[in-house]
């Protein structure tokens, strides 16, 4: 008689053993399966990561350039600002045109027109007998 392994015989107790070794095998390779996987999307997923990244530090980078040039262009308008007139120095020119009138002031090829024709009047007034 076939000796019996914790109260089976041989031929009663491998069938059974041998479908739970193959259901832990099939559990395993499923695990295995899936870790697999999951490294797969954590690999891919460190790889979009990694990139979208890089294309973050860049476009950072771009908006860096444009503020340090935006910030100088600031400070030459700042300093082109400083060496315009300020509004009371407008205001005060301003009171020295209305105070002398300049529309006014006569050339000077005017004033000799006017001299001449006011010495042509005169020697005009002259030479007629009275």
């Amino acid at each position: 008689m076939q000796q019996s392994v914790q109260g089976f015989s041989d031929r009663e107790g491998v069938p059974e053993y041998v479908r739970g070794i193959r259901a832990l095998e099939e559990r395993y390779s499923n695990i295995v399966r899936r870790v697999q996987l999951n490294e797969q999307g954590v690999l891919s997923s460190g790889k979009k990561a990694h990139s979208e990244l890089v294309a973050i530090n860049s476009e950072i980078a771009d908006m860096k350039k444009q503020l340090d040039a935006l910030v100088e262009k600031i400070a030459i308008i700042a300093r082109e600002l400083q060496t315009l007139a300020r509004k009371e120095d407008v205001d005060v020119l301003k009171k020295y045109l209305n105070l002398w009138e300049p529309v006014n002031f006569v050339t000077q090829g005017e004033v000799e027109r006017i001299v001449r024709r006011v010495l042509d009047d005169q020697g005009s007034e002259k030479q007629k007998p009275q």
